[in-house]
C-alpha cells in the first residue's frame, strides 16, 4: 500500500463518517491534523495509523546507476 492509498483510505473514512470532524472525532485526533494531512502538510503519524488499523512498513528497494 502506498502513501496515496492510505490517503484514500483515509478520505474513504472521512465519507463513511459524514464529515471531517466526525471522522476526527472517530479517529481521536483534531480536524486541523487530518486537514493538514489531506494537504500533505502533515505526516501521517502512528495514531492515525493505528485508527485505520494500518501499521508503517519502510522497504529499501535497491537502485542502480551507470558507472562513468
Amino acid at each position: 500500500m502506498t502513501h496515496t492509498d492510505v490517503l484514500r483510505r483515509l478520505e474513504d473514512a472521512i465519507e463513511e463518517y459524514g464529515s471531517l470532524r466526525r471522522a476526527a472525532s472517530g479517529l481521536s485526533v483534531s480536524p486541523q491534523y487530518l486537514s493538514a494531512v489531506l494537504s500533505e502538510q502533515r505526516g501521517i503519524g502512528p495514531k492515525l495509523l493505528k485508527a485505520l488499523k494500518l501499521t508503517r512498513r519502510i522497504v529499501k528497494t535497491p537502485t542502480y546507476e551507470a558507472r562513468r
